[in-house]
């Protein structure tokens, strides 16, 4: 009789081994890090969200042109001007992961600015140092409408303005201060600065926000990004030292098809400029020479050796050609 029990016990064990009724695995899978998103549109005046998801480490944000878009440390994303966007994540370990935001014209009834001192009805005006290191400057919209505009200078470091158009200057020269409504529609107003004394303290610009991906195409890394490239002063004001500008602003490719972009450098003694693709999986650059590899949408950016960049968007494919041929009609309207 024991030696039956002892025999059925056996079979019990091992029918409820072989069908799992042993209990949950003490195993857990554990999810890999990623983006909430890795390619967002974000329109002029709006904001987004972005996040690491499956990670509960420090993540540092920085925007490969704050020019285009900015986003803070908890990863808000804000539209400042129309054109395409890295947005990076870092995680404490290193590594990289990069989201492409576009950022589109907005809903807006504006159809011209004009920018113009609050003291005079001209958008050339001198600002003279020993008078006073700031100006007011006032945007009238046609039509007439009540609209928050963005404020932004073509050199920080020879002038700043603040969300109300009131410039303070910080060095001699020439600065064109821009209002820009939500469609896109810009006025602008060139600020010619003089006077000012070598001891007044140059304003100070964070380097943080110019770091470009590298992204693998090639092996079992491809499409991971691999590197960084930072500029040593900010894109946010390319003329302090430089200035580039790159042929055209927007070309479509299909998939093995090329375009070489020619580009202008000035205020410089050099004219050499590294090349960047934002996403290597979808065109390569070499020497202004674009090369289409993949479906997609990437920029492509000339960078000088102090900073300046010019960049260019690049439809790849039927579908993203359509769609951005679409964004640059509406942008004109």
């Amino acid at each position: 009789m024991k030696k039956f029990i002892v025999l059925t016990l056996c079979l019990v064990m091992l029918v409820c081994t072989l069908s799992g009724c042993a209990g949950p695995s003490t195993e857990t899978q554990v999810q890999k890090a990623a983006l909430s998103a890795t390619a967002l549109t974000v329109k002029l005046g709006e904001s987004a969200q972005l996040s690491v998801l499956n990670y509960t480490g420090q993540v540092r944000w920085s925007s490969s042109s704050s020019a285009i878009a900015t986003v803070t440390q908890d990863g808000v994303v804000s539209a400042v001007a129309i054109g395409s966007v890295a947005i990076t994540a870092t995680l404490a370990e290193g590594e990289t992961m990069t989201c492409v935001v576009d950022i589109q014209p907005g809903v807006s009834m504006v159809e011209s600015i004009k920018v113009t001192s609050i003291f005079s009805d001209t958008s050339d005006i001198t600002v003279n140092y020993e008078s006073g290191s700031t100006v007011s400057l006032r945007a009238t919209c046609t039509p007439a409408v009540d609209e928050k505009l963005t404020w932004s200078s073509s050199d920080e470091l020879l002038a700043t303005v603040d969300a109300n158009g009131v410039v303070t200057v910080w060095g001699n020269g020439i600065a064109e201060i821009k209002a820009t409504a939500l469609n896109g529609v810009e006025g602008t107003c060139k600020v010619r600065i003089k006077n000012v004394p070598a001891t007044v303290k140059p304003k100070s610009v964070p380097v943080t926000d110019t770091e470009i991906p590298v992204i693998e195409t090639d092996g079992e890394n491809s499409g991971t990004v691999s590197g960084k490239f930072t500029s040593p002063v900010p894109v946010t004001s390319p003329s302090a030292k430089t200035s580039v500008i790159v042929s055209d602003k927007n070309v479509y490719l299909n998939v093995g098809e090329d375009y070489t972009l020619t580009y202008a450098v000035g205020n410089t003694t050099s004219g050499d400029v590294n090349w960047m693709s934002s996403d290597k999986t979808v065109a390569i650059v070499k020497n202004g020479r674009i090369v289409a590899v993949g479906e997609g949408r990437v920029v492509i950016s000339a960078v000088t050796g102090d900073g300046a960049v010019a960049s260019c968007s690049v439809a790849v494919g039927e579908k993203e050609i359509k769609k951005m041929k679409k964004e640059v009609s509406d942008a004109k309207k």
